[in-house]
């Protein structure tokens, strides 16, 4: 009897000598965060690879990011539509130019997620302005068919933040001119509106008089400490007639 026991002990050692090792790891999806390209407005494009799909296909892949390394899954976690090939893609936009940002790539299968590593951008500068027009800095231009007039700042306050919104205050020798922009003014194109309830907004008043809506202002940050607001046109009546207003200064945060 003991022979017995000796050998079927033997044959279940042999049994599970051979027995192949299960690599849960290959269960999951492998990514790679491939690249981060900071694009001529301001948006920045991240670009993904699926290395590997693990057990079963891919079901969802897409992007993280934080201005803190190793971003969450759920940190501004963004979900991209479509695949080429093994590569995805995404534009982040209204990021804050003056921050660091770290992006992390991520996968998803039926048994579970994966990250890529941490890529990140140290600061958001536009080199070359998209602005389509380049008005006297410092100034503001009111034109309409009967006249032009041109007036200079003579001070620009800092850009602050004010009950959730961000707010301008521009000075010339004759006029208070309000902006009243939705959110942190930085790198792109905002649209003006009667109210900053929205994305990428800004109010503008004139002496009390408000700024049609649908002008685009363009804000471009300079460095850390500085952006660049413009205007190629903008309606404005002026309690007589109504202009078009024209500007283009400098702020700092």
């Amino acid at each position: 009897m003991k022979k017995h026991i000796i050998l079927i002990t033997t044959a279940i050692f042999i049994i599970s000598a051979c027995k192949k090792k299960i690599d849960f790891d290959n269960y999951h999806p492998k990514v790679s965060t491939t690249s981060v390209e900071i694009l001529n407005n301001g948006d920045v494009l991240v670009t993904g690879e699926i290395i590997s799909e693990g057990n079963t296909q891919i079901i969802t892949a897409g992007f993280c990011t934080d201005t803190l390394p190793n971003p969450s899954i759920l940190s501004n976690q963004q979900s991209i539509d479509t695949l080429f090939g093994n590569t995805f893609r995404y534009v982040y936009s209204g990021l804050d130019g003056s921050q660091k940002h770290y992006f992390k790539a991520w996968a998803a299968n039926e048994e579970g997620y994966a990250y890529g590593e941490d890529v990140y951008i140290d600061s958001i500068i536009i080199q070359n302005s998209s602005t389509p027009c380049t008005p006297p800095l410092d100034s503001i231009v009111y034109s309409h068919s009967q006249r032009t007039k041109k007036e200079s700042y003579s001070s620009i306050s800092k850009v602050l933040p004010q009950s959730g919104k961000w707010e301008i205050n521009l000075k010339t020798s004759t006029r208070n001119i309000y902006y009243t922009f939705s959110s942190k003014p930085i790198n792109g194109v905002y649209k003006t509106f009667s109210n900053t309830d929205g994305s990428k907004l800004v109010t503008i008043r004139d002496e009390g008089y408000l700024v049609e809506s649908g002008a685009d202002v363009y804000v471009r940050q300079l460095n850390s400490t500085e952006v660049e607001i413009s205007i190629c046109s903008a309606k404005i009546y002026n309690g007589v007639f109504t202009d078009s207003m024209t500007t283009r200064f400098i702020a700092m945060y």
